[in-house]
């Protein structure tokens, strides 16, 4: 109750698995009135998850916080890096360059990974954790008509958790590292491009085991079209669920 009467919370909710439709739907509205309940706010507008904000060009943010465990050790940095083309939503939703662009992206990160952690964890030993992945936000801006227009935002995400190095450091660290990387990428042969392509390919296409997993991609798509599908007077049946894993 504490946490929920904070007044800056945010809850999303996707109840799904070996359910029917009408007990979806129970769970949904006892869930809200619980909250309501509690909170004594309704919900004025439906964006589900939380909004990316898009920087412009060259323009960059910085964040820190201090831990609340004056016995805290560790630091932490989580580095993340946009593109200025919008994130693909799929056939005919999205212009070629933004195809190109997100599986671009998606390809450097999937040739970053071993080579961070090779260079960050094993031979520099920055910390516990080094890692790096794709990942994707959402921007929902109007636009003239006053329409919630809905665009996915491409970024590459650095997380290094450490003990011993400062975040200011760590960063440095983690800036030589990209810049000797992009070096790496001029001069790799188009060869060894293909076959992470490849292997890239393959990662992506195998069937979903986990039901966890199942979700979050449900999730990940009532999040990139519902806002502006949903609020323009469409239904659920309208959002491409068949469309190609993002």
């Amino acid at each position: 109750t504490a946490v929920l009467n904070g007044g800056h919370m945010q809850i999303d909710c996707l109840y799904t698995g070996n359910v029917s439709e009408s007990q979806a739907k129970n769970f949904f509205n006892e869930a809200t009135r619980v909250v309501h309940g509690v909170t004594n706010q309704a919900n004025t507008q439906w964006l589900p998850g939380s909004e990316e904000l898009r920087l412009e060009s060259g323009k960059d943010i910085e964040l820190h916080f201090a831990s609340q465990n004056e016995q805290e050790e560790n630091g932490a940095v989580l580095m993340t890096y946009q593109s200025q083309i919008p994130g693909f939503r799929g056939a005919g939703l999205s212009p070629d360059e933004s195809l190109k662009s997100t599986a671009s992206i998606r390809l450097i990160c999937h040739m970053l990974r071993e080579p961070l952690f090779n260079t960050l964890r094993t031979k520099q030993q920055l910390g516990y954790i080094v890692s790096s992945y794709y990942d994707s936000g959402i921007s929902t801006p109007r636009n003239e008509e006053m329409s919630l227009v809905t665009t996915p935002i491409d970024f590459i995400a650095i997380n290094v958790l450490s003990r011993k190095i400062t975040p200011v450091e760590i960063t440095e660290r983690i800036d030589e590292f990209l810049s000797e990387f992009r070096k790496s990428l001029h001069s790799m042969p188009e060869s060894e491009i293909r076959d992470h392509a490849a292997a890239l390919k393959e990662k992506l296409l195998k069937p979903i085991q986990k039901l966890g997993t199942e979700a979050s991609t449900h999730m990940t798509k009532i999040r990139r079209y519902g806002p502006e599908i949903l609020s323009n007077g469409g239904k659920d049946t309208d959002l491409p669920w068949d469309t190609a894993k993002h």
